[in-house]
Order: structure tokens, then sequence, then C-alpha cells
């Protein structure tokens, strides 16, 4: 099934380890939450609301919002499509209420860079190929540079890896999709990745968590 998505992830972890997930919630005239079944152990979700603008009491304004999500059943993972925080953040809250959940955020980002400081190395793991920093310059202005892995001494790594500065790393997965990740552990892939595509690559880091 390949549906319009955002390219923006984020990944959640389930806490209580007994929950079964439901076909599909009727939660109100405008909001709704859809499941189906995309493969044995892959769920892809859909999460439906109208966001109301009021003024004065008034309502100005309608607009129907949508989060994409996937749901690996055997590792207890959930990933929520949405280039906005706060959408996120609100269907997150709406389905801990829901189902009596507790969502987790994951910090992938400090797992990845655990991982690749540690050298650690995972079967089918994507390749590190390059390393966004945001780096402050007179007057409050900042210069965004982008560093290629493959020129960077061996002894800088880690440092340029734990500096402040990090802003996202670029990878590229075994199958050549490429993809960032940055500091607050958001995902973005590119506009012509596939859901296919997308799941292979984060079914291995729901793995790895």
């Amino acid at each position: 099934m390949e549906l319009l998505f955002s390219r923006e992830c984020t990944i959640f972890g389930i806490s209580n380890k007994t929950y079964t997930s439901p076909h599909s919630v009727k939660i109100g005239y405008f909001e709704e939450f859809l499941l189906n079944e995309y493969s044995q152990s892959i769920q892809l979700c859909e999460y439906t609301w109208v966001d109301t603008i009021k003024y004065r009491d008034k309502i100005v304004s309608r607009s129907k919002k949508r989060v994409n999500i996937l749901y690996f059943k055997k590792e207890m993972i959930v990933v929520f499509f949405s280039n906005s925080e706060s959408d996120v953040a609100f269907v997150s809250s709406q389905l801990n209420k829901l189902f009596s959940l507790e969502l987790i955020r994951i910090d992938i980002f400090n797992d990845i860079k655990h991982e690749l400081i540690m050298k650690q190395n995972i079967e089918n793991n994507p390749q590190l190929i390059s390393i966004h920093m945001r780096m402050p310059l007179d007057n409050d202005v900042d210069k965004d540079i982008s560093l290629d892995v493959s020129k960077i001494e061996e002894k800088q790594f880690e440092k340029i890896l734990m500096s402040n500065n990090l802003v996202s790393l670029k990878f590229i997965s075994s199958e050549g999709l490429h993809f960032d990740v940055d500091r607050t552990s958001v995902f973005s892939f590119n506009d012509n990745d596939t859901l296919e595509e997308i799941i292979n690559v984060l079914q291995g880091y729901a793995a790895f968590i």
C-alpha cells in the first residue's frame, strides 16, 4: 500500500509490552484512527483529525490533518511520519490516552553516535557518508558546513561526533538509499523514496533499538 506521507519521521517505543492494537477506532466526528496490515509484522496506521482555528470564540477556519504511522509489532516500535513536531506530540498524546499507552520518544541520534564511536558493526548497517555541522561566527551568524567522512582523520572523528555544533548525520543504506538523522532524532528521506524502501531502513533501526 502506497500513501501520501511525510518523508520525515520520529521513532517511539511502547513501554507497556501487553499492548494489542485494534483494527480501527472512531474517536469523534472529526477524529479517526485506522490500521491496515502492511505485512505480518508491520501495521500501517493513519490518524486523522480536523484542526480548528478560533478567533474571539468563533471558528474561522478548519483544516484536515493526517499523521501516518508504522507499527513494528515484534519490536513494539512506533514511527510517526510528519514534518510537524506539534502534530507528532498531539497524536502520540492522543494514542497514549486512547489505548492507555506510554509512548516514549527514542533518542536514536545518540544511540547511533555511540555505535559509531564504539565502531560497532551491525549487519547491513547504513554507512555514514557525511556530517553536517553549524559553526558560530561573529555577530551571531552561523555557518553550515558538511564534512566528508572519508576525509576525517580517525583521531578527530569522535571529537566531531561529540561536538555541540553537530546538526545531523547523512547515511547511505545497503540498497543505495540516502537519508539524514538530525540531533532531535528525526529521520529525513527524499521525496522520491518509496514506502517500502523507507520501511527497510527503519526496520533495521527498530531491531537495533
